[in-house]
């Protein structure tokens, strides 16, 4: 019997099998899983993955970098990789080309997630700091690159002046990135830059 003729109940109980897996790295990479994961997309959206969405998708999940042409329905594929990951109970950061999409794309993957019994959220420039530690602690996070790596700059700065952090802290895993071209070009040449006031004069630098 396939996905498709199962219950969401059986759905919500092989994807915390997997999870709970001593072997779901391997079991959370597989075609099975894949299925698992567009079945579950199809009954929240209505909407069946492609043929070129799910070997984008299975070619993305092995480290692959896939191109999409506009229309063909990469948000999707991007989601059905980040769960993949994350069934594997690896942290997932989807980094997105902007806070619009970022809640757009983050509200349907909640959505999805949540039949397999996980959780996803977005995380936006107008997030409060004390807000912000817990939406890292989701299994799947929709942010921009700039939300991310000043909340990592912030971290540092923390550490190094002996306050405690847990904003990033262990959550640094996987990211896939949407709009590559976008995100790993164009603003990876724009540096980000913190100030923060220091007790003696000195610079630090992070690659």
């Amino acid at each position: 019997m396939g996905w498709r003729e199962r219950p969401d109940e059986d759905l919500r109980r092989e994807a915390m099998a997997i999870y709970r897996d001593p072997k779901r790295a391997a079991l959370a990479a597989s075609d099975r899983t894949l299925a698992l994961i567009t079945e579950a997309i199809r009954r929240e959206t209505s909407l069946v993955l492609h043929p070129n969405q799910v070997m984008a998708a299975a070619a993305n999940r092995s480290g692959e970098m896939v191109e999409l042409a506009t229309g063909e329905g990469k948000t999707l594929s991007a989601l059905a990789v980040a769960i993949s990951y994350a069934l594997a109970g690896r942290p997932v950061h989807v980094i997105t080309a902007n806070s619009y999409l970022a809640k757009r794309d983050g509200a349907l993957a909640r959505a999805v997630v949540s039949r397999l019994a996980l959780t996803a959220a977005s995380l936006t420039q107008d997030v409060a700091p004390d807000e912000r530690p817990a939406a890292y602690r989701h299994h799947l996070l929709y942010t921009t690159l700039k939300d991310v790596g000043f909340d990592w700059l912030r971290d540092r700065v923390a550490i190094r002046d002996g306050r405690h952090t847990a904003r990033l802290q262990g959550r640094l895993d996987v990211a896939v990135v949407d709009e590559a071209d976008l995100v790993l070009i164009d603003e990876a040449r724009v540096p980000l830059i913190l100030s923060a006031p220091v007790g003696e004069a000195r610079e630090q630098f992070y690659q």
